[in-house]
């Protein structure tokens, strides 16, 4: 057998750029965006009397052992590809392919999605900021973006230039991901403390948008058969399907935890302490967010208006997507502090897109890499970076933005239950790690025994049932066609494999060596 056969080659050709920072940089960047900045408020309309503080503390607390099982594994088998290799080697290749090419798709399609997403939040920061500043042309550049035709150019010029960012190099990545971090972050912590000082937000929002427009806006939404919702624990919890939506995208960085410096003790500290830090970050901003609204439930009766009765609140305000810069911006006393904070914040969104282009070239390469896929997808520049792969990416991203300008939601629908769709197969690596490679469970941080079975294979159990509790809970309210092109999807996906298997059979591939092995760094 040749070693030729093996792997594509000897070396990865990926490069160890990304640090211990980087690490929390992207546990808490990658899962923020639209959960954060636009779900939060926006779907006050479709959970009346939802507490989002305490949702998003519920939905911190049930995927909590998720994480701590993708820190332990990372801990011990740092590759790029991340679960892939994991449930490859431990679980079966089969299930490592369907599982982790869906999860390419859906994150390659994010790329689009948060473009779109965040372009749309731009559209009503410009209107904001404009309105703030009183700055006419602001105002006019935030409805050109929200129109149709200025929302797609933006959105694939920010796609496009993702993609291109992500082929000169993981360097470029870091640094662009720790200034769109850093600035942001800043921007929310300003945006948390209005929350915070302003009290009653009546006044600040008048000052804002014009004399009487707060009370005008909560006594049309009771005119058009709105009414203030008490609290309700059946729309806390059905909210957590935004919440772990929100969530989702904490699993992001150990797709390149080959690509991180000293990855046995920088993934597992940065894995652990960025989701805890996105954990307490949520629930401080839900409360900043809502707390001034609370005694008059403007928020619920704005979204209301935006949702069913458009006209209406245009005839007293611009209309403005409902958003957290738009309900906490409004509350900024300097109207330029609140054009620049406004339009930092919007930064989040593509915090989550940019490295989704680099975790979606990583998967295709790793399955390359296994002979999985076609060779071209192993192929690195000399800056190490998967540009077929890459390629692939950029493409996904734009088709996304596509399927959202005809509203195309079958497919967009199933995008989240394909991400969750990950995390049973790798609970079950988690699993069988002490019985399968009990020279790597050696590694392992977590360790000792309950009822005489390794206390990680408990994780992984629990990891596995909290996998499928996800899917089940996202996929329920889809509807047929989403449920439907998901089972589609899944049976391409394994037809792929199974001709996969049967090329690499025909050219005289060990697959047992390949699964035996872990691949080289």
């Amino acid at each position: 057998m040749s070693e030729r056969l093996v792997f594509m080659r000897k070396a990865s050709g990926l490069v160890r750029e990304l640090t211990a920072a980087d690490v929390v940089i992207w546990s808490i960047a990658c899962p923020t965006a639209s959960g954060l900045m636009y779900y939060m408020v926006a779907s006050a309309n479709d959970y009346p009397g939802a507490n989002p503080m305490l949702s998003f503390l519920l939905g911190g607390i049930i995927i909590f052992p998720v994480v701590l099982a993708l820190a332990t594994m990372m801990r011990v088998m740092p590759r790029s590809g991340g679960p892939y290799v994991c449930i490859s080697r431990l679980v079966d290749p089969s299930v490592a392919y369907v599982t982790n090419f869906m999860y390419a798709i859906s994150c390659g399609m994010t790329v689009g999605i948060m473009s779109w997403v965040g372009t749309g939040v731009l559209s009503s920061c410009l209107t904001l900021a404009g309105q703030a500043g009183h700055m006419e042309e602001v105002v006019r550049a935030g409805e050109w973006v929200a129109t149709t035709a200025g929302r797609t150019i933006l959105s694939v010029i920010i796609t496009l230039l993702f993609w291109w960012f992500s082929l000169i190099s993981l360097r470029a990545v870091k640094w662009l991901m720790r200034l769109s971090f850093a600035l942001p972050l800043a921007a929310t912590i300003v945006l948390v403390l209005a929350g915070w000082l302003v009290g009653d937000a009546r006044a600040a929002f008048d000052r804002t948008w014009g004399p009487g427009v707060f009370q005008a806006v909560i006594d049309a939404a009771k005119a058009n058969g709105w009414s203030p919702p008490a609290f309700s624990w059946p729309s806390t919890i059905s909210m957590l399907l935004v919440v772990f939506w929100a969530y989702s995208g904490m699993e992001m960085v150990t797709m390149v935890a080959g690509e991180v410096k000293s990855p046995h003790r920088s993934l597992f500290r940065g894995i652990i302490g960025g989701f805890l830090a996105t954990v307490l970050m949520y629930v401080i901003i839900a409360w900043s967010a809502w707390h001034p609204y609370a005694a008059s439930g403007f928020i619920p009766a704005y979204v209301f208006l935006h949702d069913q009765h458009p006209d209406v609140l245009k005839s007293i305000m611009p209309v403005s997507r409902p958003s957290l810069p738009l309900f906490l911006g409004s509350l900024l006393p300097n109207p330029w502090l609140a054009v620049v904070v406004m339009l930092l914040v919007t930064l989040w969104f593509y915090n989550t897109a940019l490295p989704s282009v680099v975790v979606t070239a990583r998967i295709l390469f790793a399955m390359s890499f296994d002979r999985q896929l076609p060779k071209q997808f192993a192929a690195v520049n000399k800056r190490g970076v998967p540009t077929v792969a890459t390629h692939l990416a950029g493409v996904l991203g734009v088709l996304a933005i596509f399927l959202n300008v005809y509203g195309i939601q079958t497919v967009l629908g199933m995008l989240d239950v394909s991400a969750y769709f990950l995390f049973w197969a790798f609970g079950l690596s988690a699993v069988m790690l002490p019985f399968k490679r009990p020279d790597i469970y050696e590694l392992s941080p977590v360790r000792g025994e309950i009822l005489g079975v390794p206390a990680i294979s408990w994780l992984g159990a629990l990891t596995t049932g909290i996998g499928w509790f996800l899917v089940a809970f996202a996929i329920s309210p889809l509807g047929t066609g989403p449920q439907v092109a998901f089972c589609v999807t899944i049976f391409v996906i394994t037809a792929l494999y199974m001709w996969s298997q049967q090329r690499n059979l025909k050219e005289g591939v060990d697959l047992a060596r390949i699964y035996a092995e872990i691949p080289p760094e």
